[in-house]
């Protein structure tokens, strides 16, 4: 499931940046790597699952017996089992799920080989996806890249990001501004266009127009029908966006702004974090998990548990409190702050069923830092400052970077903050007060020391 993999890619990430274990890191890599080769559609939204089942067999795309192994390895096969735990009676209904039980350096010896199975099970048949790109979950894995592209410096990851914060943007959100909740591919010989390079035949098809209608985009080929018996694509992006639609995406735009700093994120964040507040906003604190305009329903649905996924509740607190840093908006806080104070009693009583709103609660209490960077962008003395306020595990923070001198800021954490003599400078602020800036990124790391 994609919103599996995008909880464990962060917490591995995060486990990371605490503890300096390198296998922390190399298993949020190859979370990330995963879904980029097997989850990744060509306009850069992200599928939902991927089948365990292959040619009726549950797991037979994955498992290996130690022939197999043999044929793709020869003499290097039987060091690699024994590392991995492969035996004749396998783990798996008489077949093997490799699972490492040797030592962190067998795992590096091995990587070669593992690349080479890798390769060789390209060859099976492979288990299906159900490709229709969810809202929600697509906003789970866009924060997931953009934080590990930051903390691993994988612009790779950062491309990926953007990628997807621009699909989300493109393909679900109506001309109104409001979110929709599924946006999926549908393969016809002669159905429209969907996007640059997705035709069959590989040759670029036409930017498309998207044309809404009923709450469903249709994205259609503005030069007209495609050339006779070429395969190409159509989409429809559909159904109201949920609370939870909305308040992931929210986090993953903010994530995606604190890695490229560009000011469309943040006012994308921004306008979706006010359409959530004006239609999903419940009497008394909290929110809805539908919209005052979604379709009749006998009860108004309001669930505020976390499962397998964040309740949109506890993430919509989570995205407004991050959001208040940077918009340097009270409002925002007074917001998160009711929707906690509505659930405050279960936290400690049900802990493992509020996760979200732990986070959300460690955050509010946290005293975060809304930090502001101003200088040249790229600039080795901005680069200097901007590492030392986001190296390590930070996650009581926001941070904003711009050019000095702007009375009016797209976000406005950055209004008015100017460079001293000419250098790059950082302001650190905690509940909307900053201290004096500074330019020297050890004075920085020091003072975020100090009010952390």
């Amino acid at each position: 499931m994609l919103y599996d993999n995008a909880q464990l890619a962060r917490v591995y990430l995060h486990a990371w940046q605490v503890t300096g274990n390198a296998f922390f890191r190399t298993i949020a890599e190859e979370i990330l790597d995963y879904v980029m080769r097997e989850m990744l559609d060509p306009d850069g939204g992200f599928y939902s699952t991927q089948d365990a089942d292959s040619e009726g067999e549950e797991g037979k795309y994955f498992v290996w017996t130690p022939d197999e192994i043999r044929a793709v390895l020869g003499d290097e096969a039987d060091d690699f089992m024994r590392a991995y735990g492969v035996t004749a009676g396998g783990n798996f209904e008489g077949r093997n799920i490799l699972e490492l039980v040797g030592s962190l350096d067998d795992r590096e010896r091995f990587a070669a080989a593992r690349r080479k199975l890798l390769a060789a099970r390209g060859h099976r048949v492979a288990p299906t996806r159900d490709d229709k790109v969810l809202a929600s979950w697509n906003g789970l894995m866009l924060a997931a890249f953009a934080e590990a592209a930051q903390a691993l410096e994988r612009d790779d990851y950062r491309q990926v990001a953007e990628r997807n914060a621009t699909f989300l943007l493109h393909h679900l959100m109506t001309d109104a501004g409001r979110l929709l909740h599924t946006w999926k591919v549908r393969e016809d010989d002669l159905s429209p266009a969907l996007s640059q390079g997705q035709r069959e035949d590989g040759q670029a098809a036409a930017l498309p127009q998207g044309e809404r209608e009923n709450g469903i985009i249709r994205w259609e080929d503005e030069g007209g029908s495609p050339p006779e018996a070429i395969p190409v694509r159509r989409a429809e992006a559909r159904i109201n966006g949920f609370l939870e639609d909305y308040s992931y995406v929210i986090e993953g735009l903010l994530a995606i702004y604190q890695v490229e700093f560009d000011p469309r994120w943040y006012q994308a964040a921004q306008d979706l974090a006010d359409t959530m507040i004006t239609h999903f906003r419940a009497p008394g604190g909290g929110f809805y998990d539908t919209s005052d305009d979604h379709e009749g329903l006998i009860v108004r649905p309001r669930d505020i548990q976390d499962n397998a996924t964040p309740s949109g509740n506890a993430m919509a607190a989570t995205a407004l409190l991050k959001l208040a840093g940077l918009a340097v908006e009270p409002r925002y806080v007074e917001l998160g702050e009711e929707a906690i104070a509505g659930v405050q009693s279960f936290l400690g009583q049900y802990p493992l069923g509020f996760g979200q709103w732990l986070v959300a609660l460690d955050y509010a209490l946290s005293h975060p830092r809304e930090i502001a960077i101003v200088g040249e962008p790229g600039a080795p003395d901005t680069r200097a400052l901007l590492e030392a306020a986001t190296g390590g595990f930070r996650p009581h923070q926001v941070v904003a970077v711009g050019t000095p001198g702007q009375e009016v800021a797209a976000v406005p954490l950055l209004a008015g903050r100017l460079a001293v003599d000419g250098r790059a400078a950082a302001y650190v602020c905690q509940d909307f007060a900053c201290q004096a800036p500074v330019t020297e990124p050890e004075g920085l790391g020091a003072l975020l020391e100090q009010s952390g």
